[in-house]
């Protein structure tokens, strides 16, 4: 009777070994598809921190046009401020440049205001634009719940 009993508690340890065994291959697969995760994860995260460039483009085109107005109005203020201006004067207005002079700076003005114009229609289609979609990593199986009379 004990060898009876020996061959079933030796198949018996075979099939715990077993079980074991492929407990361990669906916890294996399960770490590697949460590693995976965590890999796009961190690679979504780095994504959305970085500011695009052309962000960075409109804000120091903002700066330096505002920089330029500031200093236009100073330069204005500060003619109109001389003893002509006090007593009543008529003030005559400076000559800005010849032809080419304006047309260079209209030509710049242009340029600068479609520049700013297409690099923020760049930046708010890269913003607002739909994330790719990845494929949904394969979910292993679920182990199935095994009643004890089936083993």
């Amino acid at each position: 009777m004990s060898s009876t009993n020996e061959v079933t508690n030796g198949d018996r340890r075979e099939q715990l070994e077993h079980r074991a065994a492929e407990v361990r291959r669906r916890l294996e697969q399960r770490l590697e598809v949460i590693d995976e995760r965590r890999h796009q994860l961190t690679a979504v995260a780095r994504a959305a921190i970085r500011p695009p460039a052309s962000v960075v483009l409109i804000a120091a085109a903002g700066a330096v046009t505002t920089a330029l107005v500031v200093r236009s109005i100073r330069r204005r203020r500060s003619r109109q401020q001389g003893w002509p201006a006090l007593l009543g004067a008529a003030q005559e207005r400076p000559r800005e440049g010849g032809l080419l002079a304006n047309a260079l700076k209209r030509a710049a003005l242009s340029f600068i205001a479609v520049a700013a114009q297409r690099l923020g229609t760049r930046g708010l289609d890269l913003l607002l634009a739909e994330a790719p979609t990845v494929p949904p990593v394969p979910q292993p199986p679920r182990p199935r719940a095994s009643t004890p009379a089936s083993t």
